[in-house]
């Protein structure tokens, strides 16, 4: 036993001694940067994306066009892509991205930026409309799907990359060891677009270097006040009762009205009143089936027999008045013109792209606002324009077609 370590002392200590004779040898020739400038690079986890990548594809459909730069700008058959830095502003960079196509129809571009990947990172990603209990921290993966933004934390600085609010385009960030990969989805729907002679601006794209003094939630935060820098907030924080989540659309005005001097009670003398939601289960066309009830959002059933009264009632408890409605499906007949599909659960879904379809809409909520709800719960709009949950959305949001 004494040999054996013994000899393993002998081989580290002859191990430490190369390696030190190495270094002061790659010292002396001046073959390596200061010792401050290597702890400055292994420290610095932060990749710009605000600059050209260093590929861009086009998909029609499925067939993909490579592009290529020149002068500044990316070309091939017609199809034009510009990929331009913007000038920096407070605490962050933008690259403006826009595409035209005068003839091909177009369905994706794929953004790629080459460089080397810290394996020790962690990242946190959106979804598409809503998370499912996967919003969380992981390693690299490189086939992870990140709508619209990322965040990346090495142990002690958490940087952004993202695209601002409002993009012409549904984005989603892969990263592997290799890179970093810009999808931006431009599909009319389930079609490809066709862009005539118009210039589509698909997005602007913002990154965030952390800083060491902030944690991942302040950066975070930071990072997503950069993205979205006119923000629609409420006044005061949102919060109270939804009978869904006990009476899955069994249940009547009495209930709601004990639904609201229980939320009233718990909420104390808060000057911020909580809400009170009426959930699926008041319209007059409500079906057995949960969530399948359409318009007209005019009209309650027997259970829910004076909905402006109801809305007095709530407000007399202590509570704020909301309710719930489902804008795009609807069981009227003759509205096929109308319609973007009938989904496999009954009735038919509206096309808001068409006029006459958000004026009724419009004037539905009016109604509801009319009758005295603060807060209008509009549901399954996601599903009804993509026949898919977000959860399930991944890398396309629909299917072709």
């Amino acid at each position: 036993m004494s040999n054996r370590i013994s000899r393993r002392r002998f081989v580290a200590g002859g191990a430490i001694a190369t390696a030190s004779a190495v270094t002061v040898s790659r010292l002396t020739n001046g073959e390596a940067r200061s010792h401050s400038q290597r702890r400055l690079q292994a420290a610095s986890t932060f990749f710009s994306v605000i600059r050209p990548p260093d590929f861009i594809t086009a998909y029609e459909g499925t067939r993909s066009i490579p592009l290529i730069r020149s002068n500044g700008v990316w070309v091939a058959n017609g199809m034009t892509v510009h990929a331009d830095p913007q000038p920096t502003v407070p605490d962050s960079t933008q690259l403006s991205v826009s595409l035209s196509s005068s003839a091909r129809p177009l369905s994706r571009l794929h953004l790629r930026w080459q460089m080397r990947i810290a394996s020790r990172l962690r990242f946190l990603g959106d979804h598409w409309e809503r998370g499912y209990g996967d919003l969380e921290w992981r390693g690299l993966v490189g086939e992870r799907v990140m709508p619209w933004y990322f965040v990346a934390h090495d142990g002690r600085h958490t940087h952004g990359y993202g695209v601002a609010v409002q993009p012409n385009a549904m984005a989603f960030w892969r990263v592997d060891n290799a890179g970093v990969s810009l999808w931006l989805d431009v599909r009319n729907g389930g079609s490809p677009v066709v862009l005539g002679e118009r210039i589509l601006e698909l997005c602007k794209i913002v990154t965030r270097e952390g800083r060491g003094d902030e944690s991942p939630w302040q950066a975070t935060r930071r990072f997503c006040t950069l993205m979205s820098r006119a923000p629609r907030m409420p006044p005061a924080p949102v919060y109270g009762g939804n009978n869904w989540y006990y009476a899955y659309g069994k249940s009547s005005a009495r209930e709601i009205e004990r639904d609201a001097g229980l939320m009233s009670e718990l909420a104390g003398a808060a000057k911020n009143r909580p809400f009170q939601v009426i959930d699926d289960g008041w319209q007059l066309s409500t079906s057995v089936n949960a969530c399948c009830g359409g318009d007209p959002w005019d009209k309650s059933n027997g259970s829910f027999p004076d909905m402006p009264r109801l809305a007095e009632r709530i407000k007399a408890l202590g509570a704020r008045p909301g309710i719930w409605m489902r804008p795009l499906l609807t069981q009227e007949r003759g509205l096929e013109s109308w319609t973007l599909h009938a989904p496999h659960d009954g009735g038919r879904v509206l096309d808001p792209t068409i006029p006459e379809v958000r004026e009724r809409i419009r004037n539905d909520v009016a109604g509801l606002v009319s009758w005295g709800y603060e807060l209008v719960k509009h549901d399954f709009s996601t599903y009804d324009l993509f026949l898919r949950w977000g959860r399930v959305m991944g890398s396309s949001l629909t299917t072709d077609g």
